[in-house]
């Protein structure tokens, strides 16, 4: 999801900005946040007053996408909440505390202080992409240099990114000087969060954590239901299932996480199973590489059954361990595997086991103990 950052329309009163920014699972979504470092503000002490970039940032997220604090202003938070909830008033607020805060308003996140320049980078665009906030702790300095350039703060500083352009640049919403609204280049963003120190790194904002029952992702008209915690889900998928109805309960992004597709030797005996799998299409592409194996659902229902067919030469992964035998018959092993992807180029049974020719020329393998290449 890119954003067109000529679009974004913003209206400043006050020091207190209002825009409307394209956002996940909504067209556009209202973000309301201050500038801390406005004079107008400074003459106001019920809208900001003690309040530092952490507070503004991390509340302006709070507004757009949650109701536990209604309309509160940094000030207010600061007042009625933060003492409660962390015994102290103090700015500015460490990044674990703004994940407390989140989290207390209902959202999912992930912190993350320790990572490297290029894997910060995909990790922040990936989720911008995707429409969703991002919290940065950023430097006056770069990773690479210790001389002050002042892109973005005079020392260290707290901004939200909302979006992402689609040529590479993040749109800011910043409560310092740079601010209210602008946008620059994410590998430069990301170049200004320095690892290992106090306050640092990042914090991935996962707006809507509700678990969604349908009958495909795609068929949104198919909805019965969103829930914040899983069981509830899987029990109303339980009681579609009694009624006849096949549903499937996926997370924020889309991905199925219940129920489960099995692959089993005896439907009905959980301990002839030897994967279990989010996607059908995993499940199917294993079950495939071990003949009279099922793929069956959460209530034991056979959905596939492998034959003998198995098409080869076929690449499977192998644990570090396993046995490699002489002859496909199990009966003498020869060496064993170094964990790693192998291919087979022919199958024979014995004894209703079946084992697969290395094409190595090193021996054979027992089709129990490889894995799907996915």
């Amino acid at each position: 999801m890119n954003v067109d950052f000529k679009s974004i329309k913003r209206t400043t009163s006050k020091g207190v900005s209002t825009a409307r920014i394209p956002s996940f699972n909504n067209p556009s979504r209202e973000w309301v946040w201050w500038d801390q470092h406005s004079k107008d503000i400074y003459k106001d002490d019920n809208k900001i007053n003690g309040s530092g970039c952490a507070s503004c940032a991390t509340l302006a997220i709070v507004r757009a996408y949650s109701h536990q604090y209604g309309k509160l202003s940094p000030y207010e938070w600061r007042h009625k909440y933060q003492q409660k909830m962390f015994g102290h008033m103090r700015m500015p607020w460490h990044p674990e505390e703004c994940v407390q805060v989140l989290k207390s308003a209902g959202l999912r996140t992930e912190y993350y202080n320790q990572m490297g320049l290029s894997q910060c980078y995909d990790t922040i665009k990936k989720h911008l992409e995707m429409g969703m906030p991002v919290l940065v702790w950023v430097y006056a300095w770069s990773r690479s240099s210790k001389k002050y350039d002042y892109k973005y703060t005079r020392y260290a500083h707290t901004i939200c990114l909302a979006g992402i352009t689609k040529d590479d640049k993040a749109v800011i919403l910043d409560s310092g000087a740079h601010g209210p609204l602008w946008q620059s280049d994410l590998k430069d963003i990301c170049n200004h969060i320095l690892p290992g120190t106090w306050l640092h790194g990042f914090i991935l904002v996962h707006p809507d954590a509700r678990y969604r029952v349908r009958k495909t992702w795609s068929d949104v008209t198919s909805q019965v239901g969103a829930y914040t915690l899983l069981e509830n889900a899987k029990a109303k998928v339980e009681e579609l299932h009694a009624m006849g109805e096949t549903y499937t309960v996926y997370d924020w992004a889309g991905v199925p996480v219940w129920p489960l597709y099995r692959v089993r030797k005896d439907p009905e005996d959980w301990q002839t199973q030897i994967g279990a799998f989010v996607y059908f299409k995993n499940a199917a592409s294993e079950c495939e590489l071990h003949p009279g194996y099922h793929v069956v659902n959460m209530w034991d229902d056979v959905l596939m059954t492998a034959t003998e067919n198995l098409k080869v030469p076929v690449k499977v992964r192998v644990a570090e361990g396993v046995n490699i035998y002489a002859d496909p018959d199990g009966k003498l092993a020869v060496a064993k595997f170094d964990n790693g992807i192998y291919t087979i180029v022919e199958i024979k049974e014995h004894e209703n086991v079946y084992y697969g020719r290395l094409k190595s020329g090193v021996g054979w393998v027992n089709m129990d103990d490889v894995r799907a290449n996915l």
